[in-house]
């Protein structure tokens, strides 16, 4: 029986049935591929219509007319291609897969190509031909910023009752001071924003102020970035296009000098609204603001914190109107449309009394009633208008039992008044969803704007116009404010509508889905478990890249969140263009995940928190130079890399995808995050004092010498921002004024002043602000050419402390001049600084006996036994605000922390800085300790932990002699005072054998032969070494015959000749096989032998003395053959022995012919570097580069002095022979740049 024949029918359905199966299923993924294609094109090409739009409209730019005409044919078929997506979107979302579905993929691919065809000619032609225009000038245009206020809005500024005449009067009197603050009392929601907006429409107020009116929205979400961003919109707004461009990358204290330029010819009225004290924002940030202002300028600004009205000269407070008082019954008809009270029936009567009832006395409550009940009576015909009352309030009653009934403190009503306008909407607009829209602001920050851009895909809209249409509507009930910004519509709500959407959504569990719906909507690739996307390459739209984290850590996606913040792409591009404030933020979200057991993170917690402190610690370096984010982050985390494996992960990630060239470092060239927490980066060379107040770091400081200058710098620790203010002084008093013998200052109680105490026993009280004197008192009895000097204040500065030649303290009156008490005695050298103690009659002193003593002030008995220690001169100390600790800083570069009862060392010193400690501080709550110091840093310490900074670095221990490069490029070889010689990657900086040890004096040169397998060291024992330079053993036995210390060697180019030159004054030639001489010594230099080279041919020596000679030897028979009289560092000599090349010691080099002994070229002709690069030459070491050549520093830069700044190391580094290597002295800190 054949089977086959009967098996084949069968085989043949199976495969037609496979087939069948094969195209069901991949119908199925082409229906699924063509859904997330339509997506994608309908966002694209509403995209590309808001483009072409701009393009058509915008000033800012030129196209010529060919361009202009191909725009128009993209703009005709991306209009068509759209209306066939709408043709073809249902048939797509209904697609089954027993249909026929590549029909519709085809279209797609038609559509995408066509897409892709304009955003191609987008980037190819439009971009280059904008950035190739040159940039127009800013013409300054005066301009209202304000925006309007909701329509039908009642406010009286012409009676001097109300608060809005309040607010009007004083920005005209000219007498009460430029700042008018407009405090809300206790709560949101009672008019003060609109009250401000208002001023806008106020003749007297546009006249007044003819340079404009400027409006900067804060809230209490506020950033310094939002500050930053609110004073570039109003540049912007009045014709500083490229000024607010550059002002948007700047700190705020350099963005509001830049404004100042910009508006100091103009009498503007500057509005603030809002002003909260939030991350990092205080007082201190509207002093900032008041710096743009020129006399005749005024500013406002609204907040609801007391707190802030130190600033101000005029104060009005806004409050709930009276329930049911005329104002109330006025604004509640205004805003429904009537001019006045009408004639209601009983029924509608009762139910405005009603709805003013509920409104709770609250004007935004009375908006949104009010509104409403105006779009409800637009349906309604003229009999019946007035019915409007009564439907919204039956609306109101009907959701007394809502599940998401909310209800808030303070605010009545207010949540069923904004449930039942959402109720009018979806009944006048069917189609709206508008109460689950409004739900779905739950996703925005208190006084966030966000564009139609972020609406369309949170409402999951297919255009920008249908978002806008949304946000229209709003507006019409006074829920929302629509802003309109560079051809963008944004919206913006008031924050307790705001706090209502966020509760309604809570309320219905609604929230979580939200937020996750968002995320889906920016990468749809994480629905389908992807959680590696990589967001830092996607386009911000202005909201997401400020939001993602928080909206990862809302939606539950906790892996994608954790990979994210584990990525240094992140957390560069956040340090870099939103500052420490946003990597802080973005971090405490993986933070606070890696807490929580449940999620099983919490091995991340202790590298998230490590980061965070290596960006704070580098954010100084950073905001100067954003390009050393890399390096810094890098250089700091290092050290906590060999402890746990996901910074280890993060610091090989940095390596790899660091744009290059970057300087890659090893452990110590930057301090890791430890005891210190921050540094703080000031103009002066020397820090006088430090106090810490709250969230500010107040410190004075002065440069040394020449340069007569002082100041005082408040830093702000949530921001990381640092401000600048120096003092001003007359040119006749700088003399005595900078004789600053008191080595602190002190913040007066009203914390605008502070004083500072002189040589000449003169005492100064100075305005912080302005930085102008404003009181001068001379103590008496003080004695200032005696030895006398001032040392220290107290905490409220009413009293200073002065030592004197007999090494005692005295206490003195800062407002009288008058001597307090009986002098202190007690220390056996100079007294350099006091403390007094903020809370008791306590006083601390150091001195250069090197120790710490604790006084009764009154009766000048010591409270404890002596502080022992410091090893050198202690020259500040300062007192925790509870008493209990005391901290120094010594000329031992240490911190040190007592215990202010015992004198016990709390902890560790505290180590890092690289000059003597000249100050420090402690914060209020005695968690921090500030100190600052000669190397011009100040840091930030955690006075708990004490904990070591560092690892033991690897490397010399002592001074570094010489270094010499192999042919290759690839190594480096050292040669040390610690007698070893060692051998490190070029590349790397790492070492690649263990030390070279052996000679029993200094290493004072070393060469490496031609192939890389020999070293050659010389020594202060007199001997020559030669080393394997693989393993690090010796090939020979010492060569010895030198008779003082051998201060040059050289390697023939074979590697079988040594040669040395020693201070006996003689040159040594040696078989580098077996170590022994081949020639008698090269007698005939009078001075000690300085340098050696040997040509390509082995056949001539040249060396040079410091006899001011240079010789040439026979390499056979050791004649001399030829002599020039010049003084030389370093010698060549080309392959045949008939050039010569010497570099003087104080530089300029020079080319000699042997056969004429004249010179034939030096380094400045123009033709030296083609000359000498033409000749085969064999160059002596260069010796002692540390001590002779180059100068130390801590920058580096690529391609030289002039190159670009790509690091700023902590230690001293040199550059090593030319190489991309730098190195400390001793070589165990080391930095490389990587290409």
């Amino acid at each position: 029986m054949d089977y086959v024949a009967l098996v084949d029918p069968v085989v043949t359905v199976v495969e037609k049935l496979e087939a069948i199966v094969n195209r069901y299923y991949e119908r199925g993924d082409i229906i699924e591929d063509n859904r997330r294609q339509l997506g994608r094109l309908i966002r694209q090409y509403a995209e590309a219509a808001e483009i072409l739009r701009q393009l058509e409209t915008s000033k800012n730019f030129e196209i010529d007319r060919v361009t202009s005409a191909r725009l128009r044919l993209f703009k005709i078929d991306l209009e068509e291609d759209g209306k066939t997506l709408e043709q073809w979107k249902e048939p797509i979302n209904k697609a089954k897969r027993t249909k026929r579905v590549r029909r519709m993929k085809d279209v797609l691919d038609e559509c995408e190509a066509r897409s892709k065809e304009f955003f191609e000619f987008l980037n190819d032609k439009i971009s280059p031909m904008l950035s190739s225009q040159p940039m127009r000038q800013d013409y300054y245009k005066a301009r209202n910023t304000v925006p309007r206020n909701p329509p039908r809005l009642i406010l009286n500024y012409n009676r001097s009752d109300t608060c809005e005449g309040k607010l009007k009067d004083a920005v005209l009197c000219k007498e009460q001071g430029q700042v008018v603050a407009v405090l809300a009392c206790g709560q949101g929601g009672v008019g003060k924003t609109c009250a401000l907006r208002g001023l806008a429409g106020e003749t007297e107020v546009k006249s007044a102020f003819p340079g404009g009116l400027l409006y900067i929205q804060l809230g209490n979400d506020a950033t310094m970035k939002s500050i930053v961003e609110g004073i570039a919109t109003v540049v912007d707004k009045t014709g500083g296009e490229q000024l607010a461009k550059s002002i948007r990358e700047m700190p705020l204290a350099k963005a509001a000098e830049k404004a100042s330029d910009w508006f100091c010819a103009h009498t503007c009225l500057f509005l603030v609204d809002d002003i909260w004290r939030v991350n990092g924002i205080d007082s201190g940030v509207l002093t900032t603001l008041e710096s743009m202002m020129n006399e005749k300028s005024r500013m406002i600004y609204t907040s609801r914190d007391e707190r802030f009205l130190n600033r101000a000269h005029t104060r009005i407070e806004f409050g709930k109107k009276d329930r049911h008082g005329e104002l109330s019954r006025r604004m509640l008809m205004k805003h429904a449309g009537y001019d006045a009270e009408c004639d209601l029936s009983e029924e509608n009567k009762n139910a405005f009394e009603a709805i003013l009832d509920m409104c709770d006395g609250l004007p935004l409550a009375h908006g949104i009633a009010g509104s409403s009940v105006w779009n409800i009576s637009r349906t309604k015909s003229a009999e019946q208008k007035q019915d409007a009352w009564s439907k919204f309030h039956q609306g109101i009653l009907s959701h007394r039992n809502d599940m998401y009934d909310v209800t808030m403190e303070g605010y009545g009503k207010l949540p069923k008044i904004v449930d039942a306008s959402l109720e009018v909407l979806e009944r006048c607009n069917s189609n709206g969803r508008y109460c689950e829209r409004f739900r779905a602001l739950c996703v925005l920050q208190k006084q966030e704007k966000v564009s139609t851009r972020m609406l369309h895909k949170l409402w999951d809209m297919e255009n920008l116009a249908d978002a806008e249409r949304v946000v229209d509507r709003f507006k019409e009930v006074s829920i929302a404010q629509k802003r309109e910004d560079g051809g963008l519509v944004y919206i913006q709500l008031h924050d307790i509508v705001l706090d209502i959407a966020t509760r309604m959504a809570e309320g219905r569990s609604e929230r979580h889905k939200i937020f996750r719906d968002l995320v889906y909507s920016y990468t749809p690739r994480l629905r389908w478990g992807d959680t590696s996307f990589e967001w830092w390459e996607t386009e911000d739209d202005g909201y997401i890249h400020d939001n993602v984290c928080r909206l990862l850590r809302n939606a539950e996606h906790v892996g994608q969140l954790m990979w994210l913040l584990s990525k240094p792409q992140w957390i560069a591009k956040r340090f870099v263009k939103n500052g420490i404030y946003a990597v802080e933020q973005d971090l405490k979200h993986g933070i606070a995940l890696a807490e929580n057991s449940n999620y099983g993170y919490a091995n991340h917690k202790e590298h998230l928190d490590m980061v965070g402190r290596a960006a704070r610690m580098s954010n100084a370096t950073v905001a100067t130079n954003p390009r050393e984010v890399w390096f810094q982050l890098h250089g700091r985390l290092l050290l906590h890399a060999t402890k746990c494996e996901q910074t280890k992960k993060f610091v090989e990630e940095i390596e790899q995808c660091a744009p290059r060239p970057w300087v890659k470092g090893s452990l110590g060239i930057l301090q890791a995050p430890g005891a210190a927490e921050e540094i703080i980066k000031l103009p002066g060379k020397a820090t006088s004092s430090i106090t810490v107040e709250d969230d500010e770091t107040w410190i004075s400081w002065r440069f040394e010498y020449d340069d007569k200058r002082m100041g005082v710098s408040k830093h702000t620790r949530a921001s990381g921002v640092c401000e600048h203010h120096p003092l001003v002084m007359k040119e006749e008093d700088k003399r005595w004024l900078f004789d600053v013998h008191c080595k602190a200052f002190a913040k007066m109680g009203d914390r605008r002043s502070f004083v500072t105490a002189h040589g000449n026993g003169r005492i100064v009280t100075w305005n912080r602000d302005t930085g102008e004197m404003e009181r001068e008192v001379e103590c008496l009895g003080y004695i200032s050419d005696a030895g006398w000097r001032f040392i220290g204040f107290s905490c409220d500065g009413t009293r200073v402390a002065s030592t004197s030649s007999q090494d005692d303290i005295r206490v003195w009156d800062t407002c009288s001049g008058e001597a307090m008490g009986a002098p202190l005695v007690g220390h056996t050298a100079r007294v350099t600084c006091v403390a007094f103690s903020c809370n008791r009659n306590v006083l601390v002193s150091g001195s250069q006996d090197m120790t710490v003593r604790v006084w009764n002030a009154q009766s000048g008995e010591a409270l404890t036994p002596r502080l022992v220690g410091h090893i050198d001169e202690v020259w500040c100390v300062a007192v925790s605000a509870d008493g209990k600790r005391i901290v120094s800083g010594s000329d031992d570069k240490t911190v040190r922390v007592w215990n202010a009862q015992s004198g016990e060392a709390l902890t560790a010193p505290l180590v890092g800085h690289t000059g003597a400690v000249e100050c420090v501080a402690v914060s209020a709550d005695g968690t921090r300790i500030v100190s600052g110091a000669l190397d011009k840093t100040v840091r930030v310490w955690n006075a708990q932990s004490g904990e070591a900074l560092t690892a033991p670095l690897v490397g010399h221990i002592d001074e570094l002699w010489c270094v010499a490069v192999s042919a290759d490029g690839k190594r480096i070889v050292s040669g040390s005072r610690d007698k070893t010689v060692r051998v490190w990657n070029a590349q790397s900086g790492e070492a690649l054998t263990a030390p070279l040890v052996g000679h029993t004096g200094a290493v004072e040169c070393v060469a490496v032969s031609a192939d890389g397998r020999r070293i050659v060291s010389g020594s202060a024992d007199m001997t020559v070494r030669v080393w394997n330079a693989q393993s690090g053993e010796a090939l020979t036995p010492p060569l010895v015959g030198h008779t003082d210390t051998v201060w040059c060697v050289a390697v023939n180019a074979d590697g079988t000749r040594i040669v040395s030159g020693s201070r006996d004054e003689t040159v040594r030639v040696w078989n580098a096989q077996s170590g022994e001489a081949l020639t008698p010594p090269l007698v005939g230099h009078t001075g000690w032998v300085w340098c050696v080279a040997v040509s390509a041919d082995g056949k001539r020596i040249v060396s040079g003395s410091c006899d001011k000679t240079v010789r040439m030897w026979n390499a056979e028979d050791g004649r001399s053959m030829f002599m020039l009289e010049c003084e030389a560092k370093r010698v060549a000599v080309d392959a045949h022995g008939s050039k010569v090349v010497t570099v003087g010691r104080r530089g300029g080099s020079r080319l000699w012919d042997v056969s004429s002994g004249e010179c034939a070229m030096t380094s400045t002709h123009a033709a030296w570097p083609p000359t000498v690069a033409a000749l085969d030459l064999s160059w002596s070491e260069e010796r002692s580069p540390w001590k002779e050549q180059f100068v130390i520093e801590r920058e580096v830069r690529d391609g030289g002095e002039a190159g670009q700044l790509l690091a700023t190391c902590e230690c001293y580094v040199t550059n090593v022979s030319g190489s991309d290597l730098y190195a400390s002295r001793n070589f165990d800190r080391r930095c490389v740049i990587i290409r």
